[in-house]
């Protein structure tokens, strides 16, 4: 997704694509830099792009491509390198095949609670030698810990952003991707006898992804959104 920016010019891209010439170039790029990926755009398509830019904290911008020889566990291999990342397939009935998969890998940051202890981790940002940013990475982490009397209030604090919405785009195009525990619940009620806690894993575990991959398989392409 793109962050409030509007380009005095896009480009039109109506050219066919390979998934293999994009996936592990065009699309793994630094983050913050929308314009990597083109959407193919009609003029009334560019002006509506810069009425949602004002309207909204995010508008997504998005590429559709051929998924010729390309499968979703491919994709994910090739795009994930040990760090926060989800696939998600859909069967209908135990039987069916969904037809979306979502792929979603290097999120922007990553929060976690347990108990009253809240951590915030985003990636680290490499440096050129002139100091310019020039590539995030998940080998190292800037991590912040602190503690909190309400973690479902501080969690709410990073949903109350708008983004404009694509009918033509899939029915997820990036945010927050993870899960809440059943204790979860303790932070709203008082409840007594609390099993012990045998897992050691946090009680509440949201990433957000502004770049995702989705898989049409009705249509058989691929979207590359930001």
């Amino acid at each position: 997704m793109a962050i409030l920016s509007v380009p005095p010019k896009v480009s039109i891209d109506t050219r066919p694509v390979t998934a293999e010439a994009i996936v592990g170039v065009s699309w793994r790029v630094p983050s913050g830099t929308a314009s990597r990926i083109l959407t193919v755009m009609s003029v009334s398509a560019n002006d509506r792009f810069r009425h949602d830019a004002r309207t909204h904290d995010f508008v997504p911008l998005a590429r559709r491509l051929l998924s010729d020889t390309l499968t979703p566990v491919s994709a994910f291999r090739r795009l994930d390198h040990g760090g926060p990342a989800c696939l998600f397939e859909s069967v209908i009935g135990g039987e069916k095949v969904g037809r979306y998969s979502f792929l979603a890998t290097d999120p922007i940051v990553t929060h976690t609670a347990r108990g009253n202890q809240w951590k915030t981790a985003t990636p680290a940002t490499e440096t050129s030698a002139t100091g310019m940013p020039v590539a995030e990475t998940r080998a190292t982490e800037n991590i912040v810990t602190e503690t909190v009397d309400r973690p479902l209030d501080r969690f709410r604090r990073h949903l109350r952003y708008t983004v404009a919405k694509r009918d033509e785009l899939p029915p997820f195009v990036g945010g927050a991707i993870g899960y809440a525990a059943y204790d979860v619940v303790r932070y709203v009620e008082n409840l007594p006898d609390a099993p012990p806690d045998d897992r050691q894993l946090p009680d509440l575990d949201f990433s957000f992804y502004h770049e995702v991959c989705v898989f049409d398989h009705v249509s058989k392409t691929i979207w590359l959104i930001t």
